[in-house]
């Protein structure tokens, strides 16, 4: 049997020989590490958000008015009888203020009627704020904020404006303070109508004005036949305060 060459000695001044050592991975244990408090500090923690404080809605609706509820309405709001508030509308008053829609008001969707100062705003009998209309009303005081049988049409702007009865505030239309008849008048005058790109104003005579009326109240008594049927009403959701009684028959 062939026996193993043996080793040669090394010589007497040969460095000695030292063979390579791996490092075991398995023998070591992987611990984590964590920067210490001091050298690397924790970002700071982000501030806790509040929710909006909601304003207490103090509502009272007249006789055979209809409020959806899916509307937004904030503050102390008054509606007299026959009123309609579509869904998506929003009414809106400040702490101190009250809104109070008079008989046969029409609120459509997306509209937005906001009140900011103390007192009251009244939004006149019969008057109709289309859809995506914005208005931002005035306190009363020898007149209404918005007067009688006015039309606000969609996405017109009425923004801190008085204005009188049997109005138009033509779609896509603006009337603020700045306005040039606001500036001479005070106020949007009575049968006012504000039409065209330039906001520019005119006068209606008045004819066929009581068959205007006679169609617009057939056409809110359809909406109050009508949007119950198809939207739950506001009677019957949370937030409602109480409701003015209807009468004996």
């Amino acid at each position: 049997m062939p026996q193993a060459p043996s080793l040669a000695p090394l010589p007497p001044d040969a460095p000695p020989q030292t063979s390579p050592i791996r490092p075991s991975f398995a023998s070591a244990p992987r611990t984590p590490t964590y920067p210490s408090s001091s050298s690397s500090p924790r970002p700071p923690s982000s501030p806790t958000r509040r929710s909006p404080t909601k304003r207490r809605l103090a509502l009272r609706a007249g006789h055979n008015s209809f409020v959806a509820a899916e509307s937004r309405l904030e503050g102390t709001i008054t509606l007299g009888q026959g009123c309609v508030v579509h869904p998506k509308a929003t009414i809106m008053a400040v702490q101190g203020a009250s809104i109070y829609l008079a008989d046969g008001v029409v609120i459509e969707e997306m509209a937005e009627v906001i009140f900011r100062h103390p007192g009251r705003a009244t939004i006149g009998t019969g008057t109709v704020v289309m859809v995506g209309a914005i208005v931002d009303l005035v306190p009363d005081d020898d007149q209404q904020a918005v007067g009688e049988w006015c039309t606000l049409a969609p996405r017109s702007r009425c923004l801190g404006v008085r204005v009188g009865n049997a109005c138009t505030i033509g779609a896509g239309t603006s009337v603020s303070p700045s306005h040039s008849l606001v500036q001479d008048e005070g106020c949007v005058p009575d049968r006012t109508v504000i039409y065209g790109a330039a906001s520019a104003a005119r006068t209606w005579g008045g004819s066929g004005e009581t068959q205007e009326r006679e169609v617009r109240v057939n056409a809110t008594a359809f909406l109050r036949e009508i949007l119950p049927k198809f939207n739950k009403a506001r009677e019957e959701a949370p937030g409602i305060i109480s409701s003015q009684p209807q009468p004996q028959r």
